[in-house]
Order: structure tokens, then C-alpha cells, then sequence
């Protein structure tokens, strides 16, 4: 394995001083496919990861180049963490994504023998190609890119799927998102409830650890909203042209999945735009400093 390191660029821009690190991770591994859906492949391509940061922005990115991984820390909310898997599962049984870190809980959990993040990158383009991670003052935006439209449908084109993820904390001390592309969200099924509105039907899904393997699919959904025993309660406001619920079975894993790309496949939606707003409040460094005797 070879790491190349690009020297920090200093610049001012709009009055703000940026610093962009910029490393390239190299390594051809033979192994596993990087989805639950492919077959493994007799080698794998180089995963590019580019990090950079503002002077000022509160977020701490800290890269793993042998685990190919990420992990981003806020200096106002020590409580909270993202940790970011970059490749598949062939090094470490680990799907590419983003894990979120409250405490001492991980949104994260069991698929097909390997563990998978809360918020996924489509699996079915392809492998992941490139992860760029930009602290830009609030705003930690995490971008994924690989695959192909082509392989999700015949009439696609031949461009790299992206998955783009920008987190903040809002005034109430509550995490918020905005997600664009094509993705996934894993909740685990610990009877867990979803409440779908849509332009014609509101309607309400449970899911438990002996949910039965299948899917269903509900068109032109604004608003998802999910009641997680293990992760909290959060929801996704936006328009998605068509939506899929999968349960995978309790065979397969301890999470359901919140699928868009048929937004995609089946009606030519190439970006779901979303908001995310994780409901419960985070704890900021003073109050924690205070709490402590």
C-alpha cells in the first residue's frame, strides 16, 4: 500500500482562511464485494479520500489510512462522533458509510455477515471510488462516489453515483442533515415504527426482530418519520418519487432499510434531496463540563 500526501494549501477566500489536506489512499486488496448484492470480484480498485478544514470550524477529522476510515469529532458536543468506513467489507467486515455516534450508541448493526452503517451510499452502482470529507465552518459535508447510473438502469448514464451528506447543529442543540443522491438508511428493527406521508396516503410500518424478509414500495413520499428504540427518534422531509421498505429477514440482520434508489431505477429520480433532523438534543461541552463533579 502506498500513501500519497499532498502538502497543506493555504488561501484566503470571501475573508476566511481555508486549509485543505488532500491524501490519496492507494491499495489494490483482493476480497469480498463491496455490496450485499455483488459478487466478489477477483481484485479492487483504489479508494481516493480527500479530507479538508476550515480554520475555524468546530469539527476534528481525524483518518485511519490503513483501515481506509475516518473519524470526526465536534468540539462543542464531545457526546457526538461520525465514523466514516470508506471501503467495503473485505478488510474489516465493514460496509462503506456513515455510522453516528451519540454516546454510547452506534447506529450501526449487522447485514449479511458484515456490519453496516445508518447512512449507506447506494451499494448496487458499484464500488465506492472516492470519499471527501470537508469541515467547512458548522458544516461537516461527507461526499461519496463510484459505480455507475448505467448499472442501477440500462438508460442511465455512464457517471458515478454520489451519495453527499452535510451535518450540523441547529440552535436547539439538535443534529440536522441535508442528503442528496442516491442512499440508504438502515434503522434497526427493534420494533421500531415508520409513519409515511405522501401526496395520496398516510400510512404506518412496524418492524421487529422477526419481521419476515420483503419489501413495499410507496410513491411520492414527503415526509419519513421513525421511531428508533436503539437509535432515536428522527425524520426526512423532502420528495422522493418512489420509496422502498426492505426487511431483510432476521436470518440477515438485526435493521430494515429505507431504500431510494428505485427514486432511480424505477422512476428516473437520479437525486433524493432530504432533510434530517435527529430529534432528541445533544448535550454541548458546557453543560457536560458542568454535570461532572
Amino acid at each position: 500500500m502506498a500513501i500519497n500526501t499532498r502538502p497543506e494549501l493555504l488561501f484566503s477566500s470571501a475573508g476566511l482562511r481555508f486549509i485543505f489536506a488532500a491524501l490519496t489512499l492507494v491499495g489494490v486488496v483482493a476480497g469480498w464485494a463491496q455490496g450485499p448484492y455483488a459478487e466478489p470480484p477477483i481484485a479492487l480498485p483504489d479508494v481516493r479520500i480527500t479530507v479538508g478544514r476550515t480554520l475555524q470550524s468546530p469539527w476534528r477529522v481525524a483518518l485511519d489510512t490503513e483501515a481506509q476510515s475516518l473519524r470526526v469529532t465536534h468540539a462543542g458536543y464531545p457526546s457526538l462522533a461520525f465514523e466514516i468506513d470508506a471501503d467495503g467489507p473485505e478488510d474489516d467486515k465493514h460496509y462503506e458509510g456513515i455510522t453516528l455516534v451519540v454516546g454510547e450508541t452506534r447506529c450501526e448493526g449487522p447485514l449479511y455477515g458484515n456490519t453496516v452503517s445508518v447512512f449507506s451510499p447506494n451499494h448496487d452502482a458499484g464500488r465506492t471510488e472516492r470519499v471527501q470529507v470537508d469541515a467547512l465552518d458548522k458544516y461537516l459535508r461527507v461526499r461519496f462516489e463510484g459505480g455507475s447510473y448505467r448499472e442501477l438502469s440500462p438508460g442511465g448514464p455512464d457517471l458515478p453515483v454520489y451519495f453527499e451528506a452535510s451535518f450540523f447543529v441547529d440552535g436547539s442543540n439538535r443534529l440536522n442533515a441535508v442528503f442528496n443522491g442516491l442512499y440508504y438508511l438502515f434503522p434497526t428493527a427493534s420494533g421500531s415504527r415508520v409513519f409515511l406521508t405522501s401526496r395520496g396516503q398516510e400510512v404506518t410500518r412496524e418492524f421487529h426482530p422477526d419481521t419476515h424478509k420483503g419489501y413495499e414500495y410507496f410513491e411520492q413520499v414527503v415526509k419519513v418519520e421513525v421511531e428508533d428504540r436503539v437509535y432515536g427518534d428522527f425524520k426526512l422531509e423532502g420528495l422522493v418519487e418512489r420509496l422502498q421498505l426492505h426487511a431483510h429477514g432476521a436470518a440477515n440482520t438485526e435493521l430494515f432499510e429505507i431504500d431510494l434508489d428505485h427514486s432511480f431505477k424505477d422512476r428516473g429520480q437520479k437525486e433524493v434531496l432530504l432533510r434530517f433532523l435527529l430529534a432528541a438534543p445533544l448535550n454541548p461541552a458546557l453543560a457536560d463540563a458542568a454535570a461532572k463533579p
